[in-house]
C-alpha cells in the first residue's frame, strides 16, 4: 500500500507507469547483492505489483510490465556478471605483475653481486700494477654503478613484497 502511494493512482502503477519504483531495487540487488539477485527482486516486485491490484481489485498486472522487469533484470544480471569477471581477472593480473617483479629482482640479484665482487677484485689487483690507478678509478665508478643497481633491484624486490603482502620491517 505505501508504494501505491508513490503513483498518481494504484492503477498506473500497476499498468507500469511508475516502474522505476521496482526498477531501483532491481538494479540495486543485481550491483550490490549478487548478480542472481536481480532475479529475485523481479520476482518479489511482480508479486508486489500483483497484491496491490489485487488488493484494488484492478485486475491482472500487465504482461508487458513483467516482461519489461525481467528485461531489465537479465541485462542487470549480464553487466553485474562482467563486472564480476573483469574485477577477477585485474586482480589476477595484478597477482602475475607482482610475481614478475619479484621474480625478476631475485633473479637480477645474484648476478649484479658476482659482478659487484669481481668489480671489486678487479679494482683491488689494479691498484698493485704500476700505473693501475687510472683503471682503478674506472673500476670503482663501475662498482659504484653496480651498487646502484642492486638498490633499483632491492627497491623493486621491496616493492613486490609490499604489494603482496609480504613486507617486513627490519629492526636496526
Amino acid at each position: 500500500v505505501a508504494v501505491a502511494s508513490f503513483s498518481d493512482t494504484p492503477q498506473q502503477l500497476v499498468g507500469g507507469r511508475t516502474t522505476w519504483i521496482y526498477v531501483l531495487p532491481i538494479l540495486m540487488a543485481s550491483f550490490l547483492l549478487h548478480p542472481a539477485a536481480s532475479l529475485a527482486f523481479t520476482a518479489l516486485s511482480i508479486v508486489a505489483l500483483h497484491l496491490i491490484s489485487h488488493f484494488y481489485g484492478l485486475g491482472e498486472v500487465a504482461l508487458t510490465t513483467a516482461f519489461g522487469f525481467f528485461l531489465i533484470a537479465l541485462v542487470s544480471w549480464l553487466a553485474a556478471s562482467n563486472l564480476e569477471r573483469a574485477l577477477a581477472r585485474e586482480v589476477e593480473l595484478s597477482r602475475m605483475k607482482s610475481e614478475l617483479v619479484s621474480m625478476a629482482s631475485h633473479e637480477l640479484r645474484t648476478p649484479i653481486a658476482a659482478v659487484q665482487g669481481y668489480v671489486e677484485k678487479a679494482r683491488i689487483v689494479l691498484t698493485t700494477l704500476p700505473g693501475g690507478d687510472a683503471l682503478a678509478g674506472d673500476m670503482q665508478r663501475a662498482l659504484h654503478n653496480c651498487k646502484r643497481l642492486g638498490t633499483l633491484v632491492e627497491a623493486l624486490l621491496a616493492q613486490a613484497r609490499l604489494q603482496g603482502g609480504m613486507f617486513t620491517l627490519d629492526e636496526g
